[in-house]
């Protein structure tokens, strides 16, 4: 009974997208040849009029809505189940960067030849990007152009990897011959700009009955929710339909899709571009979801001082409480736990800086620490992981929930520490218990792979490509996956402890979601 209520409520709120999209555009007429009415994504035709026409309506049905009984405990089917039509293998030919060459370079020697040819076959992919009508506020031209820095901002990679692709030899404008179709939605932009941080702006999260009252006047819902709008557009498309699991949704801030709470009843099983690995939070999808790094923000230091050369054991600059916006969008301040503890167990301690204010010699502190304290903050995520890295500064992470990107490519476990939050206490004595040359030796391996981490003279878009290729289904291949780190929320790491687990451990205080909802 349950299960039939479900369906007939996402039956209804599919009703309900239709209808409102037709009241929005009532001068839309609807053909039945699809390919006529979607021309070369990007083109000025197409960017503008792009709904003026659009084809029949294919009302996707419910199952491709709903979270199917028995996938993923979050609601997403695993990487390996992806369906649809297996591409053919990729020819072996092309070239391969001689930065990614070289981290890849590092993995065991059995891995090695395998992921050399996945990222020779990731330069393959067909990848269509939608085009949303310009006019719309939540298209990707209209955010940028009205919003500037949401091109440059620390959660800009969405636009990035959306240029990059756009520029490449990847695109494709025709949505059949697609592995992938990627959606221009720059959430975190308009969740930000137009939204102003009010949950209610991106959409709803509503009971059966009130979806099923709400279809019956859809205007007014549509017009204030942009996810609603967003899957709206997508409904006019086959390519929704048929392969959800090969759509791909930005999320690029620590909230992750928590920024949009119906995410579960509209977009489950596409895949989600995250700059964020929260173990704990249940909008992220271990196995679904690709990570990407975050922009950094200091230049890369190129040639820069070794451990002997550098004064300071540790360092940190950075909030120690954590600055929020509830659901309405209002400024919210919370006590960030652990790195209150910290503070007070660090004040003092010889050659050591750990402060809560800025201070122009940031850069001069980083570059003379040997060590850059990676303190989980309102969420595991931080940018100041890939600043340190850039910089020769080794990250040591105390964020028992973090989830870094392209794990299962990277050995993160030769280029960084991780300990429990717990140890707090005793954090700074295990650092200086790390001798000179394991030190170094960490070091040497983060000059050879912080080009993962930089998108412009680096090469996180095509480890990006790497994490896509893998996720696409190759005939007589064997489907096999990639393990650089074995990370969870009770796996760490060190030079002088190995590899090593704490079962019991919890993390020391709280993160929060969108809305400053605590987990």
């Amino acid at each position: 009974m349950r299960q039939a209520l479900r369906l007939t409520a996402m039956a209804a709120l599919s009703l309900g997208l239709m209808l409102a999209y037709r009241a929005r555009h009532p001068s839309v007429r609807h053909h039945s040849t699809l390919h006529q009415h979607f021309s070369v994504p990007g083109s000025p035709q197409h960017e503008l009029g792009a709904l003026q026409s659009p084809p029949q309506l294919a009302t996707p049905s419910t199952e491709h809505l709903l979270s199917a009984e028995g996938q993923s405990p979050r609601g997403a089917r695993p990487a390996a189940a992806l369906s649809s039509v297996p591409s053919p293998p990729a020819p072996s030919q092309g070239t391969i960067k001689p930065q990614l060459k070289k981290i890849l370079s590092d993995a065991p020697a059995a891995q090695l030849a395998p992921l050399l040819e996945l990222a020779l076959r990731s330069q393959q992919l067909r990848i269509f990007i939608y085009s949303f009508p310009a006019r719309e506020a939540w298209s990707a031209t209209n955010l940028s152009l009205s919003f500037p820095s949401c091109k440059r901002f620390q959660w800009s990679g969405d636009w990035e990897l959306i240029e990059r692709v756009r520029s490449s030899d990847l695109l494709v404008a025709d949505g059949e011959t697609a592995d992938f179709y990627l959606v221009p939605f720059l959430s975190k932009c308009y969740f930000n700009y137009v939204a102003r941080y009010r949950l209610h702006a991106m959409d709803s999260v509503m009971s059966q009955e009130r979806l099923l009252a709400s279809c019956t006047t859809p205007v007014l819902l549509f017009d204030t929710l942009a996810l609603w709008q967003v899957v709206a557009f997508l409904h006019q498309t086959p390519w929704w339909r048929l392969r959800p699991d090969r759509h791909l949704f930005f999320f690029m801030s620590g909230a992750g899709a928590g920024i949009v709470p119906s995410w579960r009843a509209m977009i489950a099983n596409a895949i989600f571009i995250v700059a964020e690995g929260d173990r704990e939070a249940s909008y992220f999808r271990p196995g679904v979801d690709v990570i990407v790094p975050g922009k950094i923000s200091v230049p890369v230091k190129t040639n820069p001082r070794p451990l002997h050369q550098r004064g300071l054991l540790a360092s940190f600059r950075g909030s120690l409480d954590a600055s929020l916006r509830s659901a309405d969008g209002s400024r919210v301040r919370q006590e960030n736990k652990l790195r209150r503890l910290l503070s007070r167990e660090l004040q003092g301690k010889k050659s050591v800086v750990f402060s809560g204010h800025k201070s122009k010699s940031y850069l001069q502190e980083m570059d003379n620490s040997c060590y850059c304290i990676i303190p989980r903050g309102n969420t595991p995520w931080t940018r100041r992981f890939f600043d340190a890295a850039v910089r020769g500064c080794i990250p040591a992470v105390l964020s028992d929930p973090v989830a870094f990107p392209f794990e299962q490519f990277i050995d993160y476990t030769q280029l960084s520490i991780k300990f429990p939050e717990q140890w707090f206490r005793k954090f700074i004595d295990e650092l200086r218990a790390i001798n000179q040359t394991a030190g170094s030796g960490l070091q040497q391996r983060l000059l050879r792979t912080w080009p993962a981490f930089v998108f412009d003279d680096g090469c996180a878009f095509d480890l990006f490509l790497m994490e896509l290729a893998s996720r696409v289904r190759i005939p007589g291949s064997s489907g096999r996956s990639w393990r650089g780190t074995t990370n969870s929320l009770h796996h760490f790491w060190s030079p002088t402890r190995g590899r090593f687990q704490e079962p019991t451990v919890v993390k020391v205080g709280h993160s929060w979601g969108a809305g400053a909802i605590p987990h």
